[in-house]
């Protein structure tokens, strides 16, 4: 993802030096903002760089006439779920707040802020805080709102210690998602020499080297500048705990106080904390420790505030941390508190309370989508848990377990798994035990991408005979239903069938919401899987269930499905809408993953349905992703691979290999392994290796005829008749397949017509007669794919044809850019400033062929633009006899 990286000089305190040009970037977009066109800036530096100093500035000027929401991640043990956005709410208040208020899930409350932003009649400057503590579901409202700002009368500034992040980092990655011109990245650098030396000329001080010792970080130059002491203090550290030590004792106390309270300590604590607080805050302000900051009292910088922490004996910072965790006991228990409760706590080393309290912080975070910090809170937890009777500590391991799959550490819940499932064991409850292994079989069955299934299938079998003897229950619904699918994977499918419906009946019986959505789509997934042959009105009954019950992630999964088992199932007339609906469900909600996996099905529609050069630029994207699942990392790689190899292009092989390597280790579904060999067949045809081409071939008929999808087995079926050692070609297979097969190529040269698959449709046309030969080379030709050409020319050699129509004609092969004679006409037409509508009139072809061709040359001259494109063709001499 491009974005506009802007290098600032610098940040200056309290002077502002240096530091116009970013204040005029904000300003211009805040111009901008209040014609409804919103912008977003990321700004990173690091500590004591002035970002925070830059927002109060700008937001300052603009006092009055734009509405200021602050919010601010904190240094907590554990991140306080959506810490920035619950700040938000309680200046904001109305619609946001009641949501809040009524615990709703993340995404409504991302939509009740966007809502409340877009229509409250104020432009708005929302600022979050030192991002570089957010936690996951912060993370995910930062690019909610980011890549919808554009629609709204807002800018959205970030700010990040640069230090403190990695590309991987949630609002790193958060931000790789938001369109370029939406997005500003401003970086802080230290002062410039000159600006330092006016500091201290300003300060009346003569420092030697004080913008080597600095770096020109403006919070050590004005720190040392500041200090009494004669001479240069040897460390900040000594400069800042000086400051605190020439307080009186009440004063002393109440600055230590605010020491071990991250980010900013309510008036309210301190009042309530200290007698005389009035008298004591003014002298810490007077001494410039503290600043009030709206409500609250803060350090000038966490730089401080970890100086004055950091130098607290054990047992004070304990009894500090006491007695924070006494006032915040007071205040109702919602997200924000129990986190801090927990933090305070843990720092108190008292036992009782992290007990009591990260559980709840755990559940709260949960709710929001926070799920690496819920698996946080409830390690804390873990770590006192010898305390608590055996049941209590299984029950923590359990959610530990489910927080540490929802965040995909596989290792971490299958241990926390085991190691409950003992303590249920202690215990003696069977039922307990049951679960336990269900879950655990479930965890495998995801996360494990291993041929080896003996340890996970004996852990279902152990459900199965534990869950039984306690009659009907959700559990054991859902475990007949897993326990199907193994059946399946093994070649059971009758007993399979068996189970579930045994496991649809009990759930139907049961009237369990999560219970029956995940028996009706995992038993989608098991007919996709093996049968080719899901039933799209279950799985809209499974969508409708978990949107009743609030389930979203399950509602995510069931739209999932829907769009992947129209393309895999050869519906593609059904996919568009399908697609469309599903990436606007998972996007609404900001359900990575599946976001993913959806843009890389679409990769694939577009491979199939001739868009290549869509397909190639959509698949090279989700390659920049730093982790991408194990089907989106499987899709992104195959569909450029085959690309680049149909097209004789570097780099094609490789990325092939890389898509077989991914099918076979990380992914658990039999019909991606067989389609993974179909795709190391077709290779093997295009390089002339017969060899491979029947091994492959065969491998992947065998694993298909096990599993019998319909077009997986089709097309298994299809390269084994290529290899010419396909016997009598099976019956129940995707049709335009089974025509060829019996030899009528013209029948499925037209449903492949039909369908919209034009390589498809040529490699049907390449069997027929002279004519539809040379239609087959005019459809390959289109697609760029000179190897496919080249190897049908030696096929048609090899079965002695005398009359082989002609390969790409001589203006495209002498072309430096590989474009047609069609292509270089379009060329011209563009360069006349025609659009897609006129060129399609002049040369009576329709409007989306005509686009097809422009995102051929686009793609062929590297061109972004069509402005681009006509520019380098210019230059290329490609337009010379237009002229």
């Amino acid at each position: 993802m491009r974005v506009k990286i802007r290098a600032m000089p610098t940040d200056e305190t309290p002077a502002l030096l240096e530091r116009d040009e970013p204040l005029a970037w904000m300003q211009g977009a805040l111009r901008e903002a209040r014609e409804g066109h919103g912008h977003t800036f990321l700004i990173g530096g690091e500590a004591g760089i002035g970002k925070t100093s830059l927002l109060e500035s700008f937001t300052h000027t603009n006092e009055g006439s734009a509405r200021v929401l602050w919010g601010a991640c904190e240094s907590l043990t554990t991140p306080r779920p959506l810490g920035p956005l619950n700040d938000i709410a309680g200046e904001l208040g109305g619609e946001l707040l009641g949501a809040f208020r009524a615990s709703r899930p993340p995404h409504e409350l991302f939509q009740s802020f966007l809502h409340q932003l877009r229509t409250d009649g104020h432009p708005s400057i929302v600022v979050v805080e030192d991002a570089h503590w957010a936690d996951d579901a912060s993370a995910d409202f930062m690019k909610f709102v980011a890549r919808r700002i554009a629609r709204c009368s807002a800018l959205l500034a970030v700010t990040y210690r640069e230090e403190e992040v990695s590309a991987r980092h949630p609002v790193m990655r958060a931000m790789a998602d938001v369109p370029a011109d939406h997005l500003t990245r401003i970086h802080l650098r230290g002062l410039s020499p000159t600006s330092v030396e006016r500091l201290a000329e300003a300060h009346g001080r003569r420092i030697p080297n004080l913008h080597v010792i600095t770096e020109g970080n403006p919070l050590l130059v004005t720190e040392l500048l500041r200090g009494h002491e004669e001479g240069l203090p040897a460390t900040l550290r000594h400069t800042v705990l000086a400051r605190v030590e020439r307080l009186s004792a009440m004063a002393q106390e109440l600055a230590r106080f605010v020491a071990v309270v991250p980010d900013r300590c309510e008036r309210t604590l301190i009042d309530r904390a200290f007698d005389a607080s009035g008298e004591a805050l003014r002298e810490c302000l007077d001494y410039r420790v503290l600043v009030v900051d709206r409500e609250s009292v803060r350090y000038r910088h966490e730089l401080a505030r970890h100086v004055v922490e950091d130098a607290l004996a054990d047992s004070e910072r304990r009894a500090l941390n006491a007695r924070a965790l006494t006032l915040l006991a007071d205040l109702p228990r919602d997200a924000k508190t129990l986190s801090r409760l927990t933090h305070h706590a843990d720092a108190a080393s008292d036992a009782a309370s992290v007990l009591r309290y990260s559980p709840l912080a755990g559940e709260e975070a949960a709710k929001r989508g926070a799920h690496s910090q819920a698996a946080a809170f409830y390690r804390s937890a873990i770590r006192y848990a010898d305390r608590l009777e055996a049941r209590d500590r299984a029950n923590l391991l359990e959610n530990l377990a489910g927080e540490a799959f929802s965040c995909n550490l596989k290792d971490e819940a299958l241990r926390a798994n085991d190691e409950a499932f003992l303590l249920w064991e202690q215990v003696g409850d069977t039922f307990a035990q049951g679960r336990n292994r269900r879950t655990h079989f479930d965890f495998s069955e995801y996360m494990s991408y291993s041929d080896d299934r003996t340890k996970f299938a004996g852990a279902l079998e152990t459900a199965l005979h534990l869950l039984e003897p306690h009659g009907p229950s959700s559990d054991l619904a859902m475990a007949y239903s897993s326990y199907a699918f193994l059946l399946s994977i093994r070649g059971r499918h009758d007993e399979a069938e068996g189970y579930q419906n045994r496991a649809m009946k009990m759930a139907e019986a049961l009237g369990e919401p999560s219970a029956l959505t995940h028996v009706l789509l995992l038993g989608e997934r098991r007919q996709n899987s093996f049968f080719g042959a899901p039933s799209f009105e279950r799985t809209n009954r499974a969508i409708r269930i978990a949107l009743g019950a609030g389930l979203d992630t399950l509602a995510a999964q069931g739209h999932f499905f829907r769009a992947i088992f129209a393309v895999t199932t050869g519906d593609y007339r059904g996919f568009d809408q399908n697609w469309t609906e599903s990436i606007k469900f998972v996007e609404a909600r900001d359900f990575e993953g599946q976001r993913l996996i959806l843009q890389a099905v679409k990769a694939r529609e577009e491979l199939q349905h001739g868009d290549w050069d869509a397909a190639l630029r959509r698949s090279m994207d989700l390659q920049k992703e730093p982790e991408l699942p194990a089907l989106a990392d499987f899709f992104a790689s195959y569909v450029p691979g085959l690309i680049l190899f149909r097209r004789g292009e570097a780099g094609g092989r490789e990325l092939l290999e890389r898509a077989i390597q991914v099918a076979v280790s990380r992914i658990v579904a039999p019909v991606t392994r067989s389609f993974a060999h179909t795709l190391s067949a077709e290779a093997a045809w295009i390089s002339g290796d017969q060899v491979r081409m029947l091994e492959h071939a065969g491998q992947a008929y065998d694993a298909a005829v096990i599993t019998r999808p319909p077009l997986h087995l089709a097309r298994a079926a299809y390269w084994l008749w290529r290899a010419s050692a396909l016997g009598t070609p099976p019956e129940d297979i995707f049709p335009p397949f089974k025509m060829q097969l019996n030899g009528d190529w013209a029948g499925a040269a037209a449903a492949w017509a039909e369908l919209g698959c034009p390589y498809e449709r040529a490699l049907a046309l390449i069997d027929g007669d002279e004519a539809a030969q040379r239609e087959a080379f005019s459809i390959l030709e289109k697609l760029g794919a000179t190897a496919v050409i080249r190897r049908c020319r030696e096929m048609l050699t090899e079965r002695g044809v005398q009359r082989i129509p002609r390969g790409p004609r001589p203006s495209t092969r002498g072309n430096p850019m590989g474009l047609t004679d069609r292509e270089i006409e379009i060329l011209g037409l563009l360069a006349e400033d025609l659009g897609n509508a006129q060129i399609s009139a002049r040369l009576h072809r329709s409007v989306k062929t005509i686009g097809h061709h422009v995102s051929s040359i686009l793609a062929k001259i590297g061109a972004g633009t069509r402005q681009e494109a006509v520019h380098i063709a210019r230059s290329k001499g490609l337009l010379d006899s237009r002229r």
